[in-house]
């Protein structure tokens, strides 16, 4: 069998990591990781870093959508077909989405359809002048792309979907931090935190009394550990820490003694498998968007 190759890109705030991979059976490897610096709001620096990071005739180049760009979600309905299900998603997503935004929605079935059963959906919403640009970024740089994914998935694929536990992911970007919640490999709640990786350090880690920004981030997290300990009976057992500019395991002596102290939950470094032991943390979305076919 051919070995299958993908590319994953990240479009973040300062720069676009991009992860290429190679597929053969069922082995990905990591052939490369990029990185380009970048004014995210200049389409043409983005065309330009495209050009760069993309090899010309790729045939599964991913992206994602994340943070502010995308709303999203959980929502639960009783068994219903396929018609009364979509207009019920119609109906939910009318009421959290702005009816002056144009915006392209979907709908994902996070547990198993079972007779009976009440069926549980993660809605996303996506605005619709967004998901156009990057199509015509990447037709401007003569660069067909696959898909557009959603970068909480991506982190899901790669730290939480094989999971047998409850467990959260916490992804510290440069100005957003995303912390995913998955119970048994399930998908149960989703929080965007307006603060990056700054707020992390190995001599002050989220202090309250350091600043209001340390204490607002702290607060977040609790009310996130709280409410998903109420909605799944359940406490979280780890956390997986993933993310940072190249510095991660710099941040982890902290970060681990913060969780630890404060919210008494082990932490540790995601870790994906084996097969992707080389991976550094600053690409993990860039990897997940990568392995969408994949795993």
């Amino acid at each position: 069998m051919k070995p299958k190759r993908f590319i994953g890109v990240d479009i973040g705030t300062a720069s676009i990591k991009a992860a290429e991979i190679e597929v053969s059976g069922n082995r990905p490897e990591i052939l490369s990781l990029k990185e380009c610096a970048v004014d995210p709001v200049a389409d043409n620096e983005l065309s330009a870093a495209l050009e760069e990071l993309v090899p010309r005739g790729t045939a599964g180049v991913f992206i994602g959508l994340g943070g502010e760009d995308v709303v999203c979600r959980i929502v639960q309905f009783p068994p219903l077909d396929k018609k009364e299900l979509e207009a019920a998603v119609r109906y939910e997503m009318e009421r959290f989405v702005p009816s002056s935004e144009k915006v392209i929605t979907r709908h994902v079935f996070l547990n198993t359809e079972q007779s009976g059963k009440r069926q549980e959906l993660l809605l996303l919403a996506a605005r619709e002048d967004t998901v156009c640009r990057y199509y015509r970024l990447f037709s401007g740089a003569g660069l067909s792309l696959t898909a557009i994914d959603y970068t909480a998935f991506a982190l899901w694929r790669l730290f939480g979907k094989k999971s047998e536990d409850s467990r959260m992911i916490l992804d510290l970007g440069v100005e957003l931090t995303t912390i995913i919640f998955v119970n048994k490999g399930v998908i149960r709640l989703i929080r965007i935190l307006p603060a990056g990786e700054e707020l992390f350090d190995t001599s002050c880690v989220l202090d309250p009394e350091k600043s209001a920004a340390h204490k607002r981030v702290a607060d977040e997290i609790q009310r996130s550990l709280s409410y998903y300990s109420q909605q799944e009976k359940a406490s979280v057992e780890k956390v997986l820490i993933t993310g940072g500019e190249g510095n991660i395991e710099g941040l982890m002596e902290g970060l681990l003694d913060y969780f630890q102290r404060v919210f008494r939950i082990p932490a540790e470094l995601g870790v994906v498998s084996p097969l992707l032991q080389e991976m550094d943390h600053a690409y993990a979305v860039a990897v997940g968007l990568a392995l969408r076919e994949v795993i």
